[in-house]
C-alpha cells in the first residue's frame, strides 16, 4: 500500500474514534456515567434509619399485678420509650400471647401482620411483642413500615434465658395470668390468624 493511502486510512480511523469517543463534557445527549463517575446529583441520599424516638408501640400503662412466674422480674421497654419496666407487671393478670422477633429475621416479618390482624379480632387475647438481639432503631422502623399496632416491648438481656428459650426466631408463648409460660410449637411460625385462634383455644383449654 502507498504511503499516502496509509495516512488517509490512519485519518479516516481517528476521526471514526473521535466522533464515537463517549462524551464527558456534561452534555445532556452524550453524558455517560459509570459507577465511578456518578454526580452527586444522581446519587441516591444515603438511607438513614429512624431513631428509637421516632416511633412508639403501643404500650399501656403497667400495673403491679404481683405475677409470679419465669418473667417476674425481667425488665423491657416500650419500643420508643427509654424507661425499663417489669416485663410481668406489663403484662398484667391476663393471658398473653408473647411472640419474641427481631428485624432481621425473615419468618417474623411474615408472620407479624398475622398476629396483628389476630390482635384485632374481637375475643382474641393480648398479643405482646418482645424485640430481641436487636438494634432499637431497626425495630421502630420494621413497626412503623408494617404498621403493627400491637404492643411491642424492647428486651434488655434477660428474656431469652428466663425462657430457656432456644437459639431460633420467631418463638411465642402462652403466658397466664398466674405467669405460666407454655410455648407454642404447632405451628412453629403462623400463617393465618384462624392457627393463632386454634394454637390459643389448645393451650388455654
Amino acid at each position: 500500500m502507498k504511503p499516502g493511502w496509509s495516512l488517509v486510512m490512519l485519518a479516516l480511523v481517528l476521526v471514526c474514534i473521535a466522533v464515537l469517543w463517549p462524551r464527558t463534557d456534561g452534555a445532556d445527549s452524550g453524558l455517560v456515567t459509570t459507577p465511578d463517575t456518578v454526580t452527586p446529583a444522581q446519587r441516591a441520599p444515603a438511607f438513614s434509619p429512624p431513631s428509637d424516638a421516632e416511633y412508639t408501640s403501643s404500650c399501656p400503662t403497667p400495673t403491679a399485678s404481683g405475677q409470679q412466674g419465669p418473667l417476674a422480674g425481667v425488665m423491657v421497654r416500650c419500643v420508643g420509650d427509654a424507661s425499663n419496666l417489669d416485663l410481668a407487671d406489663a403484662l398484667g393478670n391476663e393471658t398473653v400471647l408473647l411472640n419474641l422477633w427481631a428485624s432481621w429475621c425473615g419468618p417474623c416479618r411474615t408472620e407479624m401482620p398475622v398476629l396483628d390482624s389476630y390482635a384485632s379480632e374481637e375475643g382474641a387475647i393480648r398479643v405482646v411483642g418482645i424485640n430481641v438481639e436487636d438494634r432499637p432503631d431497626a425495630a421502630s422502623m420494621v413497626l412503623r413500615e408494617m404498621n403493627i399496632r400491637y404492643s411491642n416491648y424492647v428486651d434488655t438481656g434477660a428474656i431469652q434465658n428466663a425462657l430457656a428459650a432456644p437459639p431460633v426466631l420467631p418463638l411465642s408463648y402462652i403466658v397466664t395470668a398466674d405467669g405460666a409460660v407454655e410455648r407454642i410449637t404447632d405451628p412453629t411460625v403462623f400463617d393465618t390468624p384462624d392457627q393463632i385462634r386454634t394454637a390459643v383455644k389448645d393451650s388455654t383449654s
